[in-house]
């Protein structure tokens, strides 16, 4: 078929699509720009350029990102450097969608007992060949089921590149989870894609970020875990601002202890599936309420929330926080050879399943170790050495 025979135009219809969704041109080009993996929105005047384009863009991959965005009929998506096609959806290979959300399930596994940074190549495959299937979904039922996919698994790599310490990165693709869950038009969706955004915002100190994204959340949250956990990580982030003001302590700290006391009640409860993969549970409400009573320095406190449930886990890996967090409470008592000593033993688990967030956070508090009247002691040099033997950029000052 030539292009000349073609009656569908490629940019009328994108316009037209793009003023039925109420989107100026700067608005579109934020998305599409975010779709696109950019840092900063696209020219207008690119825009401009392909709603006067007959064609579109060259790249099959820019055409079914636009057509997914604007919900763009399949017809004239696809196209080679001369000619315009219908694909035959008959004949081309669909997508599997039980194999998906099996391996997905398999993904999130991974990534809970140890390192998935491996699969991260794999999973960005899995996201570009479920984007392009989009595009032949044969009712809006079908989109919907491909996007719900789609949108868990831009959740499950986020959480894996926040555990590798990719921020940005995973601030990307949460972005986009968020932005197929307002084309879902799902509430539950949205806030479990805002409470991940939230978590990035803490691990990384963005602190005020944090806490205005757990509000947003909150303010949507129907499901009882997301509430749940909601609540233990908006009690988390409000204790870090707490600890740093010296005004009305008082009542501050009891705003984070009771905000983490309603999220305790939900997480208590025993729930018989987790959609959203959050591990909400009693271990997690004391681990989550140990980490606010060390920031706003109730030390003695936070070391009786974690013997509390020290003998109870089953998890290598929160054993190992636990641990980790131990330390912390002992270096704000005082007792510094102890909490070297706690860093240690937690360390090699973290070495060893390659969570780096945790690893950076006993790197930490190596450095306050360092500075404090503890910093020739032998366990403060050899929890010095062993993170220098994972980077040594860990340890210059």
């Amino acid at each position: 078929m030539e292009a000349s025979d073609v009656t569908f135009h490629f940019g009328k219809e994108m316009k037209k699509r793009r003023l039925a969704k109420g989107w100026s041109k700067e608005e579109f080009a934020e998305l599409y720009a975010k779709a696109l993996g950019k840092p900063e929105p696209l020219n207008v005047k690119a825009i401009e350029a392909l709603e006067r384009s007959e064609v579109g863009p060259v790249s099959p991959n820019r055409r079914e990102i636009i057509a997914f965005l604007l919900d763009m009929p399949l017809a004239g998506m696809l196209l080679n450097e001369t000619s315009i096609f219908v694909p035959n959806i008959q004949t081309r290979k669909r997508l599997d969608i039980d194999e998906s959300m099996e391996a997905l399930k398999k993904y999130w596994e991974q990534h809970l007992k140890s390192t998935s940074a491996h699969l991260l190549d794999e999973i960005d495959d899995r996201i570009i060949d479920i984007e392009k299937e989009i595009p032949y979904a044969i009712n809006m039922q079908d989109r919907r089921v491909l996007q719900e996919i789609l949108y868990k698994y831009h959740i499950v790599i986020s959480c894996i590149l926040d555990g590798e310490y990719e921020h940005d990165k995973a601030i990307s693709h949460l972005t986009k989870a968020i932005v197929l869950s307002r084309k879902l038009k799902d509430e539950t969706l949205e806030s479990a894609a805002l409470y991940r955004l939230g978590n990035i915002y803490l691990v990384a100190g963005r602190i005020d970020n944090a806490t205005t994204t757990y509000s947003q959340a909150l303010h949507l949250a129907r499901d009882t875990q997301v509430n749940g956990a909601l609540l233990l990580k908006r009690g988390l982030a409000d204790s870090v601002l707490a600890g740093r003001t010296k005004e009305n302590r008082d009542r501050l700290n009891a705003q984070v202890v009771q905000t983490i006391e309603n999220g305790g009640e939900i997480a208590k409860q025993k729930f018989d599936y987790d959609e959203h993969f959050l591990k909400l549970n009693k271990e997690r409400y004391h681990l989550d309420k140990a980490a606010a009573l060390i920031n706003i320095g109730y030390y003695q406190e936070a070391i009786n929330e974690i013997f509390a449930i020290r003998q109870e886990s089953n998890s290598e890996c929160r054993n190992a926080y636990s641990t980790m967090l131990l330390g912390k409470a002992y270096f704000g008592l005082n007792n510094y050879t102890l909490a070297a000593s706690m860093a240690l033993d937690s360390l090699p688990v973290f070495k060893r399943i390659h969570s780096k967030v945790n690893v950076y956070r006993i790197a930490r508090l190596y450095r306050e170790l360092k500075e404090s009247p503890a910093a020739n002691k032998v366990e403060v040099a050899e929890l010095g050495l062993e993170l220098w033997k994972y980077d040594p950029k860990l340890v210059r000052r």
